[in-house]
């Protein structure tokens, strides 16, 4: 039965996540720096009252953060794939989810960025900078590791689903270890759907939740 290899599975991932996590952390990490001098250096060399057209675009900056979340999650992906049976992944939907963290990424540290600037009421622009410091070192010392761990579980979920043959019999896998969001519950009792089918929450595979550490598993 299925349930004799998800031990296997999650040990799997979690050898997987070991050996990557580290890895992300520091690339995101130095992305971040990076990002942050690049912003603090244009807000330093302005004249006159701040303006958050002196910011780089959005665009700019998710772009910054698209390659280091490639290079530390397509080994993973590649990972899961394999412990599934497959060679490799396909990129679609590896390429959507990098394309979903480096938004939030800039989102988060963007927003509270624009709105220090907006709030400004000054033109001193030394003033300004320890604020943003701030937000910067806020997310890479609490929210870079919660984004590191949720998006490599979601990277190995991603290769593990790829692997399964369209068509085949699907079941929603709970990590036996975590206490379950009520959300992945409701889809592991769902037993009666096919690999590219969504489940009840509308996603066909598990994506990070809070507290998801789960797989979609295929029955031969």
């Amino acid at each position: 039965p299925y349930t004799d290899r998800l031990p296997e599975w999650f040990g799997a991932r979690d050898v997987a996540i070991t050996r990557s996590e580290a890895n992300l952390r520091r690339q995101l990490r130095r992305a971040l720096n990076d990002d942050q001098s690049e912003v603090l250096d244009r807000l330093r060399s302005g004249r006159g009252q701040l303006r958050v057209d002196e910011l780089q675009t959005v665009g700019e900056q998710v772009d910054h953060f698209l390659a280091p979340l490639r290079r530390g999650l397509t080994d993973i992906a590649r990972a899961g794939a394999r412990a599934g049976g497959a060679d490799d992944v396909g990129p679609a939907a590896l390429d959507n989810l990098i394309d979903q963290l480096a938004a939030y990424v800039v989102d988060r540290v963007r927003t509270p960025t624009v709105a220090a600037i907006e709030e400004a009421d000054h033109d001193d622009r030394e003033k300004i900078l320890e604020p943003i410091r701030s937000v910067y070192r806020d997310f890479r010392n609490i929210g870079l590791p919660e984004l590191a761990a949720d998006a490599l579980n979601e990277a190995f979920a991603i290769g593990f689903y790829d692997s399964i043959d369209a068509g085949t019999p699907v079941l929603w896998a709970i990590e036996p270890r975590t206490d379950p969001d009520p959300v992945c519950e409701v889809n592991r009792d769902r037993t009666d759907l096919n690999q590219g089918e969504r489940f009840p929450s509308g996603h066909v595979r598990p994506l990070a939740l809070p507290g998801c550490r789960c797989l979609v598993i295929g029955l031969d």
